[in-house]
């Protein structure tokens, strides 16, 4: 779920982990500008030695400031070469490889806004596949568009139950996924547009399990991208894309989405202090 930037072995490694082409919501539909749910998700852009920008990632929007994503979507990342871009659209970045219209000022064309901090969850260990943990806080230098919507966590009653315990564990939803990047993985085939899927997502030992196995689910380059669940018409973020699942090695296999409402406790905390 990552896309490769040539001076950075941190991320060859990590995309390695699920496919060495990069991808996103494979064979899904292009989500429409009037697309309430949307207004949620935004595209994480990441600048290279040379003052290229590409599009690395996705996040969702949890209030006015600020954005959740996956961890090693940042991790050791310093804060002014990342930006977040509110656009359903991104750069294409086959012509940023290819040294076309290569983007050096992303600002003309995107709606975006730099990134002042960001924390990672304290837990998060990197290179060992670590996806209950992968979730990063971002902080914006200035608030999000007033078009921007910010998503909810789960109601408290529905995190927990008697005994303390996740009430949703080992049940199975329809939950919709979005991201930016290639609509295939063989052949290769990218777009430039916010894509949308719907997949059965189980939620097993604190993480959300997605089927991709019909064709279609996340790939590289959506890490940190949304998994949404509707219940009782009102939309909920349940998961945070990750990487693969067990030993799964494409993209038609399983993926593996951090729960963010079991790490609510780092979330609050991380908010204050960026704050």
């Amino acid at each position: 779920m990552r896309f490769i930037l040539r001076h950075s072995l941190f991320l060859i490694l990590f995309i390695s982990q699920w496919a060495l082409a990069s991808a996103l919501i494979i064979n899904g539909k292009i989500v429409s500008a009037d697309n309430v749910v949307a207004k949620s998700v935004v595209n994480l852009l990441k600048q290279d030695e040379n003052g290229i920008w590409y599009s690395i990632c996705t996040g969702s929007i949890i209030d006015k400031n600020t954005i959740i994503t996956a961890a090693h979507c940042v991790f050791e990342f310093k804060p002014e070469t990342i930006l977040v871009n509110f656009s359903i659209v991104t750069l294409d970045n086959e012509k940023q490889n290819f040294k076309i219209s290569r983007i050096v000022n992303p600002e003309i064309g995107l709606d975006v806004r730099k990134v002042s901090a960001y924390l990672v969850h304290p837990k998060y260990v990197i290179n060992q596949m670590d996806r209950p943990n992968d979730i990063a806080i971002v902080r914006l230098s200035k608030p999000a568009p007033n078009t921007a919507i910010p998503i909810k966590f789960l109601p408290k009653k529905i995190i927990s139950d008697k005994n303390n315990q996740f009430s949703l564990e080992g049940q199975s939803y329809s939950v919709t996924l979005m991201g930016f990047g290639l609509i295939s993985e063989s052949p290769r085939k990218g777009s430039t547009q916010l894509r949308m899927t719907d997949v059965v997502g189980t939620f097993e030992q604190g993480i959300l399990v997605t089927d991709q196995t019909k064709g279609t689910g996340a790939c590289n380059g959506d890490s940190g991208g949304p998994a949404f669940l509707k219940i009782k018409n009102k939309t909920y973020l349940v998961g945070v894309t990750s990487g693969p699942y067990g030993d799964a090695q494409t993209c038609d296999q399983f993926g593996a989405y951090a729960n963010p409402n079991l790490n609510l406790d780092f979330i609050t905390k991380a908010l204050k202090t960026l704050n």
